[in-house]
């Protein structure tokens, strides 16, 4: 690929929060397996946006694709760096 046949890529936001980041997240499964289209992956991504307030964590927008995930997340701004552990049972799902 070169610059010349490159895909264009959407333009910076207009408005940047600072105080209050939204950030658009992507993560893919190990080796892009088809694991993620399922019932229980949905309802597990539900129960962690459900919960996810209490842990400083807000999911918005998503979309759930058999191999990856798109979605709008915010994050407590103090300690934003650090979730809690017990939250990342997800993460081990995908």
């Amino acid at each position: 690929m070169t610059a010349e046949n490159r895909t264009p890529r959407l333009h910076r936001l207009a408005r940047i929060y600072v105080r209050s980041p939204v950030y658009f997240v992507t993560t893919c499964t190990a080796n892009r397996r088809h694991i993620l289209a399922t019932e229980a992956i949905h309802e597990s991504l539900l129960h962690f946006a459900q919960e996810g307030p209490e842990h400083g964590a807000w999911i918005g927008a998503y979309v759930l694709m058999p191999d990856h995930v798109h979605a709008f997340v915010a994050i407590r701004e103090l300690n934003s760096a650090v979730i809690d552990r017990r939250y990342s049972y997800f993460a081990a799902l995908v």
